[in-house]
């Protein structure tokens, strides 16, 4: 109970739900424009576009938590995730932009010479991507959307409200629903809403990093690229993951910084790209 003592006699704004709400309805109302585009105007199939969601999800998601939670068993690197969150999250963004590299080899080595349609990539590429915004920011996001709409129909917070909502719960568990209720009650309503765009952002950079890596494994470009776009995905994860949250020149600082990563590389890309050959059956 001690951990929520600082939000009894608080009440949560409305406009937190607002925003949580227009950050999600941005991330599918892209994620619809640009499947229908990319359909339509460079003939992708649906089979590359499954096998991207599919596969982030084997080894962007499951593989990066099970690496991370086995580190976690051992006990100092336990006691090192547990008191600095800065090290628990780089090493979290480290394993899930190598699981994205190796999701991408996978589905690039299933597509190529069957599926090799410049739509086929790009829905690849766009496949990851979605699965990135699910699993990544959406599960996170639902459970904050979950909790605001039970506080905001709560009202003020009092003690008994606590104590229900807090039994039976694990200490996890609590430090887990205190650390998201800071979060809801102290953060600017306005990251709700940049959370959905760095979502955009990432669905779109993962459509380029496939294209760099379909080049490199064909061999249309440098093999190296495979690598560099692991890397650019690290910073790329990196870069809106390390704020502080109560802080809006914090957060503003890292998304700038996470927009120039991931503009910079689509531009880099693209121009790279040109010597990239895809089959036109």
């Amino acid at each position: 109970m001690e951990s929520f003592n600082e939000f009894i006699g608080k009440t949560l704004s409305g406009d937190v739900l607002s925003f949580i709400t227009a950050g999600g309805i941005l991330f599918l109302s892209v994620i619809i424009v640009a499947t229908i585009i990319i359909f339509r105007r460079w003939n992708g199939r649906v089979v590359p576009f499954l096998f991207g969601i599919v596969t982030y999800g084997i080894f962007g998601f499951i593989l990066s938590q099970l690496v991370v939670s086995a580190l976690a068993m051992i006990p100092s690197i336990d006691y090192a995730f547990s008191y600095n969150q800065s090290a628990y999250n780089l090493v979290q963004a480290i394993f899930l932009a190598i699981g994205m590299g190796i999701a991408r080899w996978f589905i690039l080595k299933m597509m190529i010479s069957r599926y090799e349609r410049p739509g086929d990539v790009y829905l690849a590429g766009l496949g990851i991507g979605i699965g990135q915004g699910i699993f990544s920011y959406g599960l996170s996001i639902f459970a904050f959307y979950v909790n605001a709409q039970v506080l905001i129909n709560q009202g003020e917070v009092t003690t008994d409200f606590i104590s229900g909502l807090t039994e039976g719960l694990t200490e996890a568990n609590i430090t887990s629903l205190a650390d998201t209720f800071s979060q809801l009650f102290y953060a600017p309503e306005t990251i709700w809403a940049l959370l959905g765009l760095a979502a955009v952002l990432d669905l779109f950079l993962n459509l380029f990093l496939m294209v760099a890596t379909f080049g490199a494994m064909k061999k249309n470009i440098n093999y190296m690229w495979s690598w560099y776009a692991i890397a650019i995905q690290l910073v790329s994860i990196l870069s809106f993951t390390v704020y502080d949250y109560r802080s809006v020149t914090s957060i503003a600082i890292s998304f700038i910084v996470k927009t120039i990563v991931t503009i910079g590389a689509i531009i880099v890309i693209n121009k790279v790209s040109k010597a990239i050959e895809y089959s036109k059956e």
